[in-house]
């Protein structure tokens, strides 16, 4: 059995994305983020809760690919994959579509850890037309047609009905899978309802997320005034109060959340890492890093630095922030050697850690401990050669040691 259903795997278009899910929702996904970030041809990586989209270009062969897949599942695990473009369907396609329990449990999980449903256990004995579950139906029966394929074809799969429900699953679930995460009103009120069955729970049993409650009044009110995000208030108060605690459970690495991290001095920044929530702040600094804002990602990883229990899993992505290759922030020695110091340790238990640090050494002109970088990380099981070419490793290409790393 393969170690996660991936829906979709098979020979991949010319430009090729992919949806990966995380299995829990505390996990970070920096072991998968640094795997994904070294492989030659993918175009950009962006992670929205428990969903890491990835994108590719002329991406010809998938076993490197999968390979990265797979030892960040060693690390971090994944509940679900999907290629929507996928061409020539593999066999690992039709193992996971006939594996119709691990799909509706990985779909379930997702739903729940992103908290867009909050399935309660218990039943309600009844409700009324103007209760807002009677709304919902009615939107799910006549303004979702694309929605009710969905449906349709997960009720097909669990009647085990395969033939039928590939091609609903390929045209309709694998091109919606941001809306299992709450991405698409319109999948979430079919999952929503599919969940509610599922369980044989009253569909009134599902309570709804504020997130969802708003896209509902805008559709059957009009627009209503936006507000700050949840949370947002209880950061500031626990900042506040130096309640770092608090603070852990409430962070997040979205927008609004990580904009409150950029505007506390260096000295409080140090404080939150010090007191061990180095892993949030460096999921914030990948949230900035995939939009290109590396200048602010580098005020948090400074932060993480001072983290003393850092984790190896957080440790390859400021290396790869750091480098003027990737930041174009010109190179800062100082910095360069303190992440260098404080990360390197860790790179046995994350192999991508020392292929970042050789890039990093080759900008510092450290060409010996850049090529020991390198050896460690093909010794680790990181594809090296995939690399060959890159413009900052140019002063190697010429050295036999060089040469037989990238064989």
């Amino acid at each position: 059995m393969r170690p996660f259903p991936f829906l979709g795997h098979g020979r991949a278009a010319p430009s090729a994305k992919l949806w990966i899910a995380l299995a829990e929702p505390e996990a970070s996904a920096e072991p998968l983020l640094a795997r994904l970030s070294h492989l030659k041809n993918v175009g950009g990586l962006q992670r929205d809760g428990l969903v890491v989209q990835a994108r590719f270009k002329a991406l010809a062969d998938t076993s490197e690919r999968d390979q990265a897949l797979l030892a960040a599942h060693a690390q971090v695990p994944l509940s679900l994959v999907v290629q929507p473009q996928g061409t020539s369907l593999s066999s690992w396609h039709e193992e996971s579509l006939a594996d119709v329990e691990r799909i509706l449990a990985a779909l379930e999980r997702l739903v729940r850890a992103a908290d867009t449903y909050l399935v309660e256990r218990r039943r309600l004995t009844g409700w009324s037309g103007a209760d807002v579950n009677a709304v919902l139906i009615k939107a799910f029966r006549g303004q979702a047609p694309r929605a009710e394929l969905v449906h349709a074809a997960l009720g097909r799969l669990t009647r085990g009905h395969k033939g039928s429900a590939r091609a609903i699953l390929t045209d309709q679930l694998m091109e919606r899978l941001p809306g299992l995460t709450g991405h698409d009103f319109d999948v979430d009120l079919v999952l929503r309802h599919h969940l509610a069955l599922a369980q044989k729970l009253s569909p009134s049993s599902i309570r709804m997320p504020e997130k969802f409650n708003e896209g509902l009044a805008l559709r059957l009110r009009g627009p209503k005034p936006s507000r700050a995000p949840d949370g947002v208030e209880q950061l500031h108060e626990a900042i506040a109060a130096k309640d770092w605690r608090r603070l852990g459970r409430a962070l997040r690495d979205d927008e609004a959340h990580v904009q409150v991290l950029l505007a506390l001095p260096p000295a409080r920044l140090r404080a939150i890492a010090e007191f061990g929530l180095s892993t949030p702040l460096a999921n914030a600094g990948v949230h900035l890093m995939v939009r290109g804002r590396f200048a602010d990602a580098l005020k948090l990883y400074d932060a993480v630095m001072y983290d003393v229990k850092l984790e190896a899993s957080t440790a390859a992505n400021p290396l790869y922030a750091v480098q003027d290759d990737n930041n174009h922030l010109g190179v800062d020695e100082a910095r360069a050697r303190r992440y260098l110091e404080r990360c390197l340790p860790l790179g046995p238990e994350n192999p991508a850690i020392f292929l970042n640090a050789a890039f990093v050494w080759m900008e510092l002109a450290e060409h010996e401990a850049a090529l020991d970088a390198l050896a460690q990380a093909k010794a680790g099981g990181v594809q090296v050669k995939a690399h060959r070419d890159e413009r900052v490793l140019a002063p190697l290409r010429d050295r036999p040691a060089f040469k037989k790393l990238m064989r």
